[in-house]
């Protein structure tokens, strides 16, 4: 929590080591991985902590979301699956289990699928942009324009400071949208915005 990474992997490593049924550090060590792009490392944590309690949802949707830049969208989505299936009020709750399933349903092609999780995550997320985000993606591939336009401006309205959904995405999304609407006049502004935007460092992702 204070910044320091490399000492609280070294810590929660020798707990882990230490008291090998430690759900919790094997779950904040499989977090600290998973901010570190090392999925690997991240995937045997969390696979660690849903041997020891499966009905861990948050476990299961981070185990789904470090498999799948290790090419096992299979497990990937097996995974995904078993964080819904747990997903039940209380600690172990994950409000994003739905908006992350929903954007691997996308990437997978599979858009009646995606919309039904990513409705679902709008629900839960209202004041998350990210969320706002790909579903005016995916209302763009529907061809739903209205209501991609609705969902990318009010994804432009939320604040987004880990810069998860960066100003410059949004802009560039919405002129596609307006021009597809052939809102001419709002594409060359969104057209412009895209141009002289500054890309900001980005942050971690969730």
């Amino acid at each position: 929590m204070k910044g320091q990474s490399q000492k609280g992997m070294e810590l929660l490593s020798r707990a882990c080591q230490l008291d090998p049924g430690n759900v919790d550090a094997h779950f904040y060590l499989g977090t600290i991985f998973d901010r570190a792009k090392r999925p690997a490392e991240a995937v045997k944590n969390f696979q660690k902590v849903v041997s020891l309690d499966p009905r861990n949802a948050r476990a299961w949707d981070y185990l789904a979301l470090n498999l799948e830049p290790l090419g096992k969208v299979d497990a990937a989505e097996t995974a995904y699956k078993k964080a819904l299936e747990a997903n039940q009020p209380g600690p172990h709750f994950d409000a994003f289990a739905d908006y992350n399933y929903g954007r691997f349903l996308a990437k997978r092609n599979d858009l009646a699928g995606s919309k039904e999780h990513l409705d679902r995550g709008i629900e839960l997320l209202p004041q998350v942009r990210s969320a706002w985000y790909e579903r005016a993606k995916l209302n763009l591939r529907l061809k739903d324009y209205k209501q991609a336009r609705s969902d990318a401006e009010k994804a432009a309205s939320l604040p987004d400071s880990a810069g998860v959904i960066i100003d410059l995405q949004i802009y560039s999304l919405l002129e596609q949208i307006y021009r597809r609407l052939g809102e001419t006049q709002l594409a060359a502004k969104y057209a412009e915005l895209s141009r002289t935007t500054p890309v900001p460092l980005r942050g971690d992702n969730r």
